[in-house]
């Protein structure tokens, strides 16, 4: 997606923050049977705006769906504060 045409490089550096590993009846297990099963159901799916909503808004809904996972969205996820309703 071209959003800064006159960029040739992304200015934002990716990195791992946290991870959790799948076993059987685990949080990963759990989060990756609800992504499959309720991401047809997001209210917002046909929505997308830079800062928001947007795929951290999405994220940060499944994130707040498993607090047990205590994964959280960087301080720069713009989107994650977007209030999902049903």
């Amino acid at each position: 997606m071209d959003i800064f045409p006159w960029k040739n490089s992304p200015t934002f550096k990716s990195k791992l923050i946290g991870y959790i590993e799948s076993k059987e009846k685990s949080t990963a297990e759990k989060m990756a049977k609800f992504i499959e099963e309720e991401s047809d159901k997001y209210p917002l799916k046909h929505l997308y705006s830079l800062t928001s909503p947007n795929s951290n808004t999405f994220a940060q809904g499944i994130l707040n769906k498993f607090p047990e996972s205590k994964l959280k969205s960087p301080s720069n996820a713009f989107g994650k504060n977007h209030e999902i309703h049903k």
